[in-house]
């Protein structure tokens, strides 16, 4: 129906408003996709086949890398960013840093990026010095990423400087990026339960096309913040809302986020609840790779955010 169309088209724009500086399109233009969740029901599935139309999506124009698993789910990664074919030694500034976050760094790294395999390294515009493995070293150049850009806003003015070591360049991890994933580590240590459920939810979100919705609350899967909206929401029946899910949102993969990136909604800004948000991202196979509608973690579970039209 046209007043459904319309109605989430609004969603989606409400939803995408909140994020509009993580993700940002090659043309400039905001173009998230709306995904609903299952309230869990992933333990009893049944088949389910059906022919939904696929809507036509950007391709960006770097070669798509499927994204890895990451820290949600402990993947080691090593100490190396790897882009491409090239696979950079990690270094910490901050000497004390421990074996457990200099594995979680990594792994973060690889993850945010993993969308990405073209790069280029460009010289760095102005002398500076970083202390690493016990000495000073000169930061010589910098790791110029080509195709679109995501991830958290603590990587904008701090990654990918590089030194060069023997020949090979190193990747300097500098220590107010450590410092972000030490406070990032003792949140997701205090918060075990709904990281916990965040790969349950996302694992969902991966089988919708094949769950059994039938007998699902979807309603109950959205936190819906605007009023209006929520009004025009409550009158729709369970049957579009499967429709939607399944024509819309089945066709998409989602990407863990980044650490960084699951926090509590104030902190990503004053208007947002004091909940646990996270930041997440779409993919499919044919090299499609965009930020997605956040999650909130509201009456411990992963619920659609859909905040303030406007916010």
């Amino acid at each position: 129906m046209k007043v459904n169309r319309y109605f989430f088209s609004i969603l989606i724009l409400a939803g995408a408003s909140l994020f509009f500086i993580l993700k940002k399109s090659e043309d400039g233009i905001q173009k998230p996709k709306l995904v609903l969740n299952n309230e869990y029901v992933d333990d009893e599935v049944s088949a389910y086949s059906s022919n939904h139309p696929v809507e036509a999506v950007p391709t960006p124009v770097v070669e798509f890398i499927k994204p890895q698993e990451g820290i949600m789910n402990n993947q080691k990664q090593g100490e190396r960013f790897k882009i491409g074919d090239t696979a950079f030694p990690i270094l910490y500034e901050d000497q004390d840093c421990s074996k457990e976050l200099k594995k979680l760094i990594a792994d973060d790294i690889n993850l945010i990026f993993s969308h990405l395999n073209k790069y280029e390294i460009m010289p760095i515009g102005s002398k500076q010095i970083v202390r690493a493995l016990g000495e000073d070293r000169e930061i010589t150049h910098f790791i110029h990423f080509i195709g679109p850009q995501y991830g958290p806003g603590n990587y904008k003015d701090y990654f990918g400087r590089l030194v060069e070591i023997e020949g090979e360049y190193h990747l300097i991890v500098p220590e107010p990026l450590i410092q972000a994933y030490e406070r990032a580590l003792v949140f997701k240590k205090q918060h075990s339960e709904a990281f916990d459920q965040l790969n349950h939810f996302l694992n969902t979100m991966n089988r919708i096309s094949e769950i059994n919705l039938r007998g699902a609350d979807l309603k109950s899967m959205f936190y819906i913040s605007d009023s209006s909206l929520r009004k025009e929401f409550d009158a729709m029946s369970h049957q579009e809302l499967e429709k939607k899910m399944r024509g819309e949102y089945g066709k998409y993969k989602w990407r863990p986020p980044s650490i960084l990136e699951v926090k509590y909604g104030d902190e990503f800004g004053r208007e947002l609840p004091h909940e646990i948000i996270s930041n997440n991202y779409i993919y499919n196979d044919d090299g499609y790779f965009d930020s997605g509608i956040p999650f909130i973690y509201h009456n411990r579970k992963w619920k659609i955010f859909i905040p303030e039209y406007g916010t």
